[in-house]
């Protein structure tokens, strides 16, 4: 299953960037492999490009009923300019944490 989405950075070194990703995501049950992936954080003057690694899933279940699908991985970026320039070659991760079943929470970390 294929999964596209964008974003906004509310904090950190991403504050203000947009975010736009695309994920290929292979469930087995309620756990998944993200198999692909990667985006593009974009703010004026920069711009940070990531490639997944690694990553897993889950949908988080409440009451019986799934409200939404949290993750955890890791990724490289390949090409970082601007303010975001230090950042070149360097692991992320990323952890995400659902809100509803259709909005989550997504934080970035680097090594």
């Amino acid at each position: 299953m294929a999964q596209d989405y964008v974003c906004v950075g509310v904090e950190g070194l991403l504050k203000g960037a947009v975010y736009s990703a695309s994920n290929v995501v292979e469930w087995d049950g309620p756990k998944a492999t993200m198999v692909m992936g990667g985006g593009v954080h974009r703010i004026p003057g920069g711009r940070l490009v990531t490639q997944l690694t690694e990553g897993s899933a889950k949908a988080v279940m409440k009451d019986g009923k799934p409200v939404g699908v949290e993750s955890v991985g890791k990724g490289i970026v390949k090409f970082a300019s601007g303010p975001f320039a230090g950042l070149n070659g360097k692991t992320v991760g990323f952890v995400t944490k659902p809100i509803n079943p259709i909005r989550f929470n997504l934080e970035f970390t680097a090594d």
